[in-house]
């Protein structure tokens, strides 16, 4: 299954004279073997048209609620995304999809012919239709009518004729803004098509998060990616960085004709990773900030037509934030593992913080340091998945929402001239945090949902004078 989750800045520098990235991290960079692309932007999003299924009624009279139900196969795969919506109308409204005693419906500019299975069905319908004079129409995009399968259809009833087991509507333009007031969007997956119809999942199958990393020979794809790099003066190098496992995800939306009126987003999963940075600098550095994105991984995404549309995707970030009093050339990293279960509800749209939950603690293994003789550093490696939705409403621009899970394992040490330690002896202090951000459009950096503070690392070669190991190759 191809489905997920965020907004990320495809490159942030903040001091005036910080590296440049690397020349691999340009746009169109190589897809990796999960579909993932190496730095610059994401991949084109591919969308899954969603076609209309019925929802059944066994009556026929209009409603200012109404049911409507999609589906859709992506290409290579028997599994089916699903999109159920409830539907607030502002006059009785009839979706024509859901009544399956019509067999046919027939489109003109101003008509709907509608061939119903029988005389008697027919005529029930013409009684109790004909009696609405605010009578609106809903019906899906698969039906040939004049301005083409481009979204859903929405229609006022000007008049009703019956003839036998044929009803011909009068009917008028009109706008969806005037039909619908709101609507609710349950999105979710199943297995293959044999299950649609049980309609008790809802939930994605497993979304598996590998990025650099072929799960086949369990090998990362490459071994090291140039981060950023300015000749004579700073390298960094992002070695053995990956992910891999998978998540899962419960979407659902309130819209409204002013946008996205509620959310809920529950993602849950278990998360491995790896870190390992060399920086080499030429000299004394300030204090410097640099981020980039690694990869970006995008999942199959839905479209409605005229409707709804999500793109969600999973990104892959490093960042490097840097001090030293000397030139150096330094080694270090670390692995974590994750089990996340986190869940954000908004009754206020994409503009509010949302209530926030989360279980699941990441567990990190710092990797030991190598450095050259003479050093003080002061530095912290930051390793940020992301999930990103990419939302569309009715037919309205794209705006992102976005979590972001910032780990970072910081380090201070010395050796040499700027340690109180015996030759050949480096003093070490490590910590650890963590962040999760939400990323919401038209803000310029992330809420914090949550912050851990700085969490010292208990190791056997910290805040003590230590052997320095052999220099790293």
């Amino acid at each position: 299954m191809k489905f997920y989750t965020y907004i990320l800045t495809a490159l942030v520098v903040t001091a005036a004279n910080a590296p440049l990235p690397a020349q691999e991290f340009a746009k169109g960079s190589p897809i990796g073997p999960n579909g993932e692309q190496l730095g610059g932007e994401g991949p084109v999003k591919k969308y899954t048209n969603l076609q209309t299924i019925s929802v059944p009624r066994s009556t026929l009279q209009p409603r200012t609620v109404i049911k409507a139900s999609y589906q859709g196969v992506p290409e290579d795969s028997q599994d089916v995304y699903v999109a159920k919506l409830n539907i607030t109308t502002q006059r009785p409204t009839l979706n024509l999809d859901n009544f399956l005693q019509i067999n046919n419906l027939d489109c003109a500019t101003n008509l709907l012919t509608l061939t119903f299975n029988s005389t008697v069905t027919a005529t029930a319908a013409y009684n109790e239709w004909n009696v609405h004079p605010d009578l609106a129409l809903y019906f899906g995009h698969e039906w040939s009518c004049p301005n083409g399968k481009v979204h859903i259809h929405t229609r006022s009833v000007q008049g009703i004729t019956l003839k036998d087991n044929v009803l011909a509507i009068q009917t008028a333009a009109l706008p969806m803004e005037q039909v619908i007031d709101e609507y609710v969007i349950d999105l979710y997956d199943v297995e293959n098509a044999s299950q649609l119809q049980k309609r008790v999942e809802h939930t994605f199958k497993p979304i598996p998060l590998n990025v650099n990393y072929d799960g086949g020979s369990q090998t990362v794809v490459r071994p090291e990616i140039a981060l950023f790099e300015k000749p004579h003066i700073v390298a960094g190098y992002c070695v053995n960085c990956h992910t891999r496992g998978d998540a899962r995800l419960k979407v659902q939306f309130s819209v409204g004709w002013k946008g996205i009126k509620s959310y809920r987003l529950n993602v849950f999963g278990q998360l491995d990773a790896n870190m390992d940075l060399k920086l080499s600098l030429g000299s004394k550095t300030e204090q410097q900030l640099f981020k980039t994105r690694l990869f970006a991984l995008p999942f199959g995404g839905v479209n409605i037509p005229g409707i709804f549309k999500l793109g969600p995707e999973f990104d892959l970030d490093a960042a490097v934030n840097y001090r030293s009093e000397a030139p150096i050339d330094f080694g270090y990293g670390m692995d974590l593992s994750y089990p996340f279960n986190f869940q954000m509800e908004s009754n206020d749209g994409l503009f509010g913080k949302p209530a926030f939950s989360k279980t699941g603690d990441v567990v990190l293994r710092e990797h030991l340091p190598s450095r050259t003789k003479d050093f003080e550093l002061d530095l912290s490696a930051h390793l940020i998945p992301g999930f990103n939705f990419a939302i569309g409403v009715f037919s309205r621009d794209i705006v992102n929402l976005g979590v972001q899970l910032d780990s970072a394992l910081g380090i201070i040490v010395s050796g040499g001239q700027f340690t109180i330690c015996p030759k050949d002896n480096f003093n070490v202090e490590l910590y650890h945090q963590h962040e999760i951000g939400l990323s919401l459009p038209f803000e310029s950096a992330p809420r914090k949902l949550y912050q851990s503070g700085k969490l010292r690392i208990v190791c056997f070669f910290c805040e003590k004078c230590f052997p320095r190991p052999a220099k790293a190759n």
